[in-house]
């Protein structure tokens, strides 16, 4: 494993591919809203502002921000890192 002298190889059963999806689900009846794949797997949390916009990270480094109420990719940003953690809240 890396960082421990090894090698590590992760793999999807039966040759499926690995992908990440935000969904948004409607708090009456929990149905989906609407969902956003961005084409990868990703382990990002998501930031939500009182301004409707939704920001996470995929695992190739695109940081984008989506509309909360459709689900539209509205800016997104090239990092060079894939992102695996929350943003970061600073005061």
């Amino acid at each position: 494993m890396p960082g421990f002298g090894g090698s590590a190889t992760a793999a999807m059963p039966g040759g499926m591919k690995a992908y990440g999806h935000v969904d948004a689900f409607a708090l009456d009846n929990g149905r989906r809203v609407w969902k956003y794949a961005p084409g990868t797997f990703t382990e990002a949390s998501v930031l939500a502002t009182a301004g409707d916009l939704l920001f996470s990270g995929d695992a190739i480094g695109d940081f984008f921000a989506l509309d909360a109420h459709t689900g539209t990719k509205l800016w997104h940003f090239a990092t060079g890192a894939g992102h695996r953690v929350r943003p970061l809240r600073t005061q």
